[in-house]
Order: C-alpha cells, then structure tokens, then sequence
C-alpha cells in the first residue's frame, strides 16, 4: 500500500482546517470519536485569528495524547488517499494533521535496543531510486549491513536502509499464531458479519454481497432514541472480525509449524515457491532459495520449533521475468 507524503500546507489550509475544528467541537455528538481527536490535534496547533473559542486558551479541552496523535495521522492519511470522497475543509485538515503532527524517527535514528523493539511493527519505508513510501512488516535487521527486512503484501521480502524506514509504533505489530483456541464468533443472523469501520466503529454489516456500486450496508450506532442508523461504503473500507483457524501444522502456509528441519527444507523445494521465510525457535530467520533449492546463505534451521513468517512466491514465475 502507498502511503501519501506530508503535503505543502498553506494559510488557506489552516484556515479551512481550523473552520472544520471548531465545527466539529461545537457539535461533538454528531462526529465519530476518530474526527473529534483529528479536530482536537488542529485546535492545538492552530493560534485562533480571534478572541479564543476553543483551542488551547479554552482550558475545558484536553491535550492531544500520544494515541490521539496516531488517530489523527491515520484519519488524515484515509482522507488524502481518497479526494474525491472528502470536502475542501476536511482535505485542508488532513494536510494540517499532517503538519503538525510529530514525525516518527527512522530506524537509523534509534538505539540498537529500539530497533529491536520494532521488529515486527508495521512501518513506512521509501523506494530505492524512487521517492514512493510504502507499507510493510519489519521482519529482522542484516546489523552488518545496516538494512531492515521488510514483509510487504506485493513484493514478497525488500531490503532497506536504516534511514528509509519508519516504524510505526501506533499501528497493530504483527502477532504470531499461538496455541490458543479462537473465541467463538458472535452469533448474528445469518448473512450478517461483525466488522470495524474507519469512521464510525464497530458496526454490524448486512449486505452478503455489494450492490452494482461495489457498496455494501451496515448498521451503525448512532445519537437519538432509536440509537442506530443505516450506512454504504466500499468494502474494502472495512475490516472483519471474522474468527480466524490457526495454520495447519507442516504446511506451507502463513504460521505453520514444523519440527524437522530436513521435512521443512523438502516441502520448501516441493511447493516451487521462493523467498519462503521460516524464524526458529531463537528467532533467527532463514529465507529459501527457489533457483539454489536451499537456503540463501547454506546455514539451515536447527532449533526446533521452525515457524513461517511469509510465504514467499511464485519461484517459476520469477524466473520468467
């Protein structure tokens, strides 16, 4: 996923983005908690041009906190990758956010102990020749090298500099499969699915399939006596709280466990695949070679339990590039 830029902030901005603040301060019970923190961050940082309504002068209102800050960033970030979907004012605001807000040390900027507290944190990392940033999973560090190994969701495993990746602290980490048994799923009519939407929260989605739009409906809690009301968006805009099965042991798939090295390396071979990553019970990582059919540096896992962290990809497909 590309992730857009800090944007050039104007007076005008300010301006639009300070209107749109106080709009949403004057009226908190009809914005969603994640807009009413966007609006407290502004409200902070932008002087008030006349006598204080709000703002900081207003003593009522509560400095903007560390998570106040992340949902700030990540409104703002949803806004200016969807334009068309958003007024003047709110556009104005998510470039302000962005602004303002405080920016995130690269790993070349921390100790050796921070990075290592970032591994596997979600981050943004820039291209090599290219002035693109995108989104990924640290995975582990070549400390010789001074370069992060990052998962991504296109590319399979890149390699960056320290200085060309941000950790994002205040993102979900990526969680490895454990051994306990999934919650079961709450009990909706059938058709019906729990899931989180970025405005408005935990909502109940209604749709089995999206309508000749690409919409899907849901129901959202919402102020008044009957205390919910109906909503469209895209489907991709939400994300579903459907239970997930752990990874079948001894399977190349994404959590699977193995306890015999040799087993391990032969399924690697037999699957065709490259760039399959595999952590030990130490947490070192090894990474499988399609064209070598071993793994990249000769050194093979050894301490059992062996875990996959990616799957790589299609090794004959890469070869025909």
């Amino acid at each position: 996923m590309t992730t857009p830029s800090n944007p050039e902030v104007t007076n005008e901005d300010r301006r639009l983005a300070r209107d749109w603040a106080e709009q949403v301060e004057a009226h908190p019970d009809t914005w969603t908690e994640r807009l009413r923190t966007a609006a407290r961050v502004i409200l902070a940082d932008i002087p008030a041009p006349t006598p204080p309504t709000t703002a900081k002068e207003n003593p009522d209102m509560p400095e903007p906190s560390i998570p106040d800050h992340a949902a700030a960033r990540n409104y703002a970030a949803r806004v200016l990758a969807d334009p068309d979907y958003h007024s003047a004012e709110e556009l104005a605001a998510a470039r302000v956010l962005l602004a303002v807000l405080p920016k995130h040390p690269t790993l070349a900027d921390m100790t050796a102990e921070e990075r290592r507290a970032s591994r596997r944190m979600q981050c943004d990392y820039k291209g090599i020749t290219r002035n693109t940033t995108s989104r990924g999973v640290i995975g582990y560090f070549d400390h010789e090298e001074r370069k992060a190994v990052i998962l991504t969701d296109t590319n399979g495993i890149v390699r960056r500099d320290y200085d060309r990746v941000t950790p994002l602290p205040d993102l979900p980490r990526l969680e490895w499969p454990g051994d306990q048994k999934p919650a079961p799923a709450p009990t909706l009519p059938e058709g019906w699915r729990l899931a989180d939407h970025p405005d408005y929260g935990r909502v109940v989605v209604t749709s089995g399939t999206v309508d000749a739009d690409g919409h899907v409906y849901f129901v959202a809690p919402a102020p008044g006596t009957i205390g919910n009301d109906w909503h469209l968006c895209r489907k991709d805009e939400l994300t579903y709280l459907d239970t997930n099965h752990p990874a079948p042991p001894n399977t190349i798939t994404l959590g699977s466990t193995w306890d015999n090295t040799d087993a391990l390396a032969d399924a690697c071979e037999e699957s065709g695949r490259d760039q399959i990553t595999v952590i030990d019970a130490n947490n070192y990582a090894f990474i499988w070679a399609y064209d070598a059919e071993w793994w990249e540096g000769s050194a093979q896992p050894i301490d059992a339990p062996f875990t996959i962290i990616h799957t790589g990809f299609d090794g004959t497909l890469q070869q025909q590039q």
